[in-house]
C-alpha cells in the first residue's frame, strides 16, 4: 500500500474509491461477477459471458440522458414528471435486462458450476443471518430498539 492510501484491513480494496468493488458498483452484471468469482470457467464460457454482458449494456444515448437527469438533480433542480417517468422506465428495463442476462449466463454453466454457486449462496445467507443475530444482540445489550418494527400502531 502506498503512503497515505486508505484501506480497510483484511477487506483491503473493498470500499476504496477505485478498489475492485468500487469499479463494479453501478455496472450491469456486477452481481454476476460476484456470483462467478471463484468459479472455474473455460475460455469459451468467459467469451460467451463477456458477449452477454456487452449485449445488455445500455446504449450511449440512454447513458447521456440519465447523466443529464442526474446532473440536474445534483444542481438542486426538481425533476419533471417526464423525467421521473423516464427514470422509472429505465429502472424497469434495466431490471428485465439483468434478469435475462443472468438466465443466459446460468444456461452457459455446467451442473457442477451451478451447484458450487448454490453452495456459496447458501453460505452467504448463513453468514448474513449470523451477522444479523449478532447485531440484534448488541442492540439489546445497549438497550436500543430496532429502527423498524413490525408492530402496528394501536388504535384508541
Amino acid at each position: 500500500r502506498k503512503k497515505g492510501e486508505r484501506g480497510f484491513g483484511k477487506r483491503d480494496g473493498f470500499g476504496k474509491r477505485h478498489g475492485k468493488m468500487g469499479r463494479m458498483h453501478g455496472r450491469m452484471g456486477g452481481g454476476d461477477r460476484l456470483m462467478l468469482h471463484g468459479i472455474d470457467l473455460t475460455d469459451a464460457q468467459k467469451a460467451q459471458i463477456k458477449a452477454i454482458r456487452e449485449g445488455n449494456k445500455p446504449d450511449a444515448a440512454t447513458i447521456a440522458e440519465l447523466k443529464a437527469i442526474h446532473e440536474s438533480r445534483k444542481a438542486g433542480t426538481a425533476l419533471t414528471q417526464e423525467q421521473q417517468d423516464r427514470m422509472k422506465a429505465f429502472r424497469e428495463q434495466r431490471q428485465a435486462k439483468m434478469k435475462a442476462a443472468h438466465e443466459q449466463i446460468l444456461n452457459i454453466l455446467t451442473a457442477e458450476q451451478k451447484a458450487k454457486i448454490e453452495t456459496r449462496k447458501a453460505e452467504m445467507k448463513q453468514r448474513f443471518e449470523e451477522r444479523k443475530l449478532k447485531f440484534e444482540e448488541r442492540r439489546k445489550e445497549r438497550g436500543t430498539k430496532p429502527a423498524t418494527t413490525t408492530e402496528k400502531p394501536k388504535d384508541n
